[in-house]
């Protein structure tokens, strides 16, 4: 908009500048024409140069230098002709009453006039004078710098009132960022910040004030998804809590009909491991919902990366054999709560190997694990919603599963400030996680 706006008034002044300097040259012309009009050159029956030339100067004096005159019948006849115009061998029309010109690099400017006296002639005067005449660059410099001086203090007040007027709009763009993604790591959103604030106080001067109006909207809104999520959560956990109770009489309920009715084993274990299925579930939407609510670590400690797989990884190749490898001796030291770190890793290696029918890959680097499959890839619309309960793919009816694993994962990772980086395609899924360096003593 600046280059443009610079544009449009360089292209008006342009015009404006050429047409006050064609206004003048006219203005030059009509009164040489009125002189001669006025002299004795009317009442010449015949004309020779010497007297037409005698006439002229005697009238006009030094004025007529930058001019030409032509004299001419109706039939185009050249009667008299100054030399000027003689030597760019041009023939001037006679209509209309204004002509403009232009040859080798020269504008002519003439007019035509019947002689009053003599209507069948036609008297032309006309200047001629270079193009750069009506050009900018004939400016002079002091004029130029004047103007270069005023446009750019135009454009620099005018980038200065645009960044000045935009700037609280940047603002709310900012605070919608920071508020998407408050949701996204279901965290609650912030109020609007005091600089913004600022443009919702003192007296309302338009009534219809769009910005502020905006900033009011916002404030509501963004308050009643706070509002809503809180009553959401604690319904959620309310609603929790009141099914495990029923479900550990229900799983009594199970084992005293089992005896009573004499039910077979087969069937008392079945509707048992449904029962227990629930109550696993709700206990770990609790565990995951506590954590979430909790927002900080607690109970640390130092661990040692070796000694957690170590005590961890029989009872992976217990349940799944020998499809996971473990690479990398490098050993480093974690701060955090050993249940939460242990949660994490199962939730990791579990899900790739449930799956994946294909070998699973845990690589140990320098201050970070990485966990590697060869299933089908995480949908896309599964990492879209990363970090919510009960998040799951269409695989979800193939392997038995909740959507809390990943939800724990990202939460923790979120606790300790661990950096997690997902790649996933159809050839397999890679789940990187980089811990920070902690300062302790050498053993």
């Amino acid at each position: 908009m600046l280059v443009l706006t610079t544009f449009s008034i360089s292209t008006l002044l342009l015009h404006y500048f050429r047409g006050e300097r064609i206004d003048y040259i006219d203005n030059q012309i009509r009164q040489t024409a009125t002189s001669i009009i006025d002299s004795e050159l009317t009442d010449l029956r015949a004309y020779d140069y010497e007297k037409v030339d005698s006439i002229i100067s005697e009238e006009l004096g030094p004025d007529r230098i930058d001019k030409f005159f032509v004299i001419r019948t109706n039939e185009g006849k050249n009667l008299y002709k100054s030399q000027s115009i003689d030597l760019l061998n041009l023939e001037i029309p006679q209509s209309p009453q204004w002509v403009t010109l232009h040859k080798e690099g020269r504008m002519i400017r003439a007019v035509n006039l019947k002689l009053p006296r003599s209507k069948t002639r036609t008297l032309q005067v006309g200047v001629i004078s270079d193009d750069n005449f009506f050009h900018l660059v004939n400016i002079d410099e002091e004029t130029l710098l004047y103007i270069v001086a005023t446009l750019s203090l135009f454009l620099g007040m005018t980038w200065i009132l645009s960044a000045s007027l935009f700037s609280p709009v940047r603002e709310v763009a900012g605070y919608m960022k920071d508020a998407t993604r408050s949701l996204d790591l279901n965290r609650e959103i912030q109020p609007l910040p005091g600089n913004l604030l600022v443009h919702m106080q003192g007296p309302l001067v338009n009534k219809t004030d769009e910005f502020r109006s905006l900033l009011t909207s916002i404030s509501t809104f963004t308050g009643r998804i706070n509002a809503i999520r809180i009553f959401t959560r604690q319904w959620a956990f309310q609603m929790a809590h009141e099914i495990k109770t029923p479900l550990t009489i229900l799983n009594r309920d199970v084992e005293r009909l089992a005896k009573t009715h004499n039910l077979s084993e087969e069937e008392t274990s079945a509707l048992s491991e449904n029962v227990e299925k629930v109550s696993r579930t709700i206990t770990n939407f609790l565990n995951w919902a506590e954590l979430t609510n909790q927002g900080q670590a607690e109970n640390l400690h130092v661990i040692k990366i070796q000694s957690t797989l170590a005590r961890l990884s029989p009872n992976w190749i217990k349940i799944f054999g020998e499809r996971l490898s473990i690479e990398g001796q490098t050993d480093f030291q974690l701060m955090c709560n050993p249940d939460h770190f242990e949660q994490f890793l199962n939730n990791l290696v579990i899900n790739a190997l449930k799956y994946s029918n294909d070998n699973v890959q845990l690589r140990v680097g320098s201050h970070s694990l990485e966990v590697s499959d060869r299933g089908p890839g995480i949908p896309e619309s599964v990492l879209q919603k990363w970090g919510t309960p009960f998040n799951k793919g269409p695989r979800s009816d193939e392997v038995e599963g909740t959507g809390l694993g990943l939800a724990w994962v990202k939460t923790v990772a979120e606790i300790y400030r661990w950096d997690l980086k997902v790649h996933s395609d159809s050839s397999g899924t890679k789940i990187t996680t980089i811990f920070p360096e902690i300062a302790t003593d050498k053993d």
